[in-house]
């Protein structure tokens, strides 16, 4: 256990970050309010568990020159009426939202209070991916933005559920509003959520919970995604881990309203690289087998997409 002065000091470093990252955030709302963000033509917002290949589909999203990434800070955004289009939705919501989006994503730090995707691992020394970026000369703000991406997933997912505000309003308000996921190994992804912690995000999952609950979790929201997908399937749009390709990633420009650059692409190719470093036991891969058959997905390419992990 935590020592009280110890519990105490991170506390008050967390209140002291929350009462700046909200005072500043007031000033880049002001701020934002004259900001262009006309050449905006589609938000697209991450979906799914966390440690699901999120940071590096936000990665390669960065790297396009017409793309802007807000890394996490839901913390900053859910429950401001100003710019939580999540809750209750408006034109006039979302403008406030890209715009303060796209101040934020050029500032911040890693972590829940979230800001550039810079800031997170990926882009760490000892990573390819920075180098890449570093040669690219793209910069943390774009010259000319015409997708913002939002990297926030399982905590959106939550707010999603909780809301008031129908998705279906959303996604028939506005079009420029879609939903993405990757799909990662999901034995992978739950093993690296409890290692990371952030199991304790899923409903009905806490510390003492056993790793075929974080994988049941897992599941249920692939499940739960799928069916939306099902429903809207010009605005959601998945792929698998094993799938990682070129013509993913020209489906996925496609998708986003944005040009296949080559450079891009060529660029991306060269740090999809996904592979497990985990070994799972033959009674979590039965358990991960039992649940796919018995789970409802709407569409049964989903299902044989989660065989192929076996």
């Amino acid at each position: 256990m935590m020592p009280s002065s110890m519990l105490f000091r991170r506390n008050l470093k967390d209140w002291a970050k929350h009462v700046y990252y909200s005072f500043a955030d007031e000033i880049r709302l002001l701020v934002s309010h004259f900001d262009d963000i006309s050449t905006c033509e589609t938000v697209c917002i991450c979906l799914g568990p966390y440690r699901n290949l999120t940071t590096l589909t936000a990665s390669i999203l960065f790297l396009h020159p017409n793309v802007q990434v807000l890394n996490h800070a839901g913390r900053r955004i859910f429950g401001n009426p100003r710019v939580d289009f999540l809750s209750e939705f408006s034109e006039d919501t979302l403008q406030r939202f890209v715009q303060i989006a796209v101040r934020m994503s050029k500032h911040g730090e890693c972590a829940s209070w979230g800001g550039s995707i810079l800031h997170s691992h990926a882009f760490d020394s000892e990573h390819s991916l920075g180098e890449i970026y570093r040669e690219s000369e793209l910069g943390r703000l774009k010259n000319d933005i015409k997708c913002l991406f939002w990297k926030e997933s399982l905590r959106v997912s939550k707010h999603l559920r909780r809301s008031d505000e129908p998705l279906e309003n959303i996604i028939q308000t506005n079009e420029r509003v879609r939903f993405l996921m990757p799909v990662r190994n999901p034995m992978d992804c739950a093993r690296s959520n409890m290692k990371t912690g952030h199991h304790v995000l899923f409903p009905d999952v806490d510390v003492e919970s056993e790793q075929t609950e974080v994988l049941r979790a897992v599941l249920e929201e692939i499940s739960w995604y799928a069916g939306l997908k099902r429903r809207y399937p010009n605005r959601f749009f998945h792929f698998f881990e094993d799938g990682l390709s070129e013509s993913m990633l020209r489906d996925l420009a496609d998708f986003l309203h944005l040009r296949a650059d080559e450079e891009w692409i060529r660029r991306s190719l060269s740090v999809m690289d996904s592979k497990s470093n985990y070994n799972h036991s033959d009674d979590f891969r039965a358990f991960y087998a039992d649940r796919i058959e018995h789970l409802s997905f709407p569409d049964e390419s989903v299902r044989q997409g989660l065989r192929r992990f076996l």
